[in-house]
């Protein structure tokens, strides 16, 4: 995509690292705002990498009781 190659691009310059920090660092503060007007309790979305550990749960949709099941 365009926009990746322009990350790109712009991460290999001294100058581009602090403008993509800046842009990201925006729009992480926009997602706070609107995770907190939506009532969203982001402490509960952070339990979910315990509920789904990667090592179990990447490419398949298996619900919280049928992972338990697999072994690692």
């Amino acid at each position: 995509m365009k926009s990746e190659k322009a990350v790109e691009l712009l991460s290999e310059t001294e100058s581009g690292k602090p403008r993509i920090a800046e842009e990201f660092a925006g729009v992480f503060l926009y997602l706070l705002l609107i995770a907190e007007r939506a009532g969203l309790d982001l402490a509960e979305i952070a339990t979910n990498d315990l509920k789904y550990p990667e090592e179990k749960a990447r490419g398949n949709a298996l619900k919280y009781a049928e992972l338990q099941g697999l072994s690692k």
